[in-house]
């Protein structure tokens, strides 16, 4: 079984079964923030140097994406330079050097 990491320092968290308890956890929260700012929330972690998004909720006007599992570069996006603030700066020096092209 794959496992999810923390933003801190790559400590597991669980299983990828831990990713459906995460998604319980936040969706309700994530449904509200995209109602209150009527538009799109998404909530992602941290996993295997990428960042995974596991929850989202549109409120508004919706331009059709599906963000859900998709993975980006931690450095390319905003919610990876966040998870990136979490992790140990020798862990981000290998981070980006494996995948900035």
């Amino acid at each position: 079984m794959d496992s999810l990491d923390t933003v801190n320092g790559g400590k597991t968290i669980g299983s990828l079964e831990t990713m459906f308890d995460i998604v319980e956890l936040v969706e309700g929260e994530v449904e509200k923030l995209a109602r209150e700012a009527e538009t799109t929330a998404l909530f992602a972690v941290h996993r295997q140097g990428r960042s995974v998004f596991v929850a989202q909720s549109s409120s508004g006007p919706l331009d059709g994406t599906e963000y859900f599992g998709r993975e980006r570069y931690l450095h390319n996006t905003a919610f990876g330079k966040v998870l990136l603030a979490w992790v140990p700066a020798e862990a981000v020096v290998t981070i980006i050097e494996r995948d900035a092209r």
